[in-house]
């Protein structure tokens, strides 16, 4: 028979459990908040991708990494990112200045981070697209960026 009591020891777990959960969603967060380092130009270049599977860059040599520049002048940079916030889902605009563009992008269930990045050189558009956590992406970044690059040549900015 019992009187209703139940030991402190099992009312605890459920309250541990919980902050503990509230915890790692508070530093996910955080840390999407937070850009990486490697975000913006280094000798005027697009940042090298990190060694990690979660990130793709034109004019990178290693063929993980590797992923065509966008075939469009550079000096519609701006009409690529107007695309590119209209076609891609949960974009934006984090800057737009002197031939580079950062766009951040937030997935559907997790809220990660990605960003993508364009520059423009001459008669193309290099382009960087990294998730800022984890060691691999499933080529979501590759994805976003053929899908912009389809969309910029459906909507005849680029050829």
């Amino acid at each position: 028979m019992t009187d209703g009591f139940e030991p402190p020891r099992r009312r605890r777990w459920p309250v541990v459990l919980g902050l503990l959960l509230l915890v790692l969603v508070a530093a996910r967060l955080a840390v999407g908040l937070v850009p990486p380092p490697q975000i913006g130009l280094r000798v005027g270049e697009l940042y090298p991708c990190p060694d990690r599977d979660n990130c793709v860059r034109s004019g990178a040599s290693d063929p993980r990494h590797a992923i065509e520049p966008l075939a469009c002048p550079g000096d519609r940079l701006e009409e690529v990112v107007g695309v590119a916030l209209d076609v891609l889902p949960r974009t934006e605009m984090v800057v737009v200045r002197d031939g580079y563009a950062h766009l951040r992008s937030t997935s559907r269930w997790m809220g990660f981070v990605d960003d993508l990045e364009l520059q423009a050189d001459g008669d193309q558009i290099q382009v960087r697209a990294a998730a800022r956590l984890g060691r691999r992406d499933f080529d979501v970044n590759r994805e976003r960026v053929e899908s912009l690059r389809e969309a910029v040549e459906t909507a005849g900015v680029c050829d």
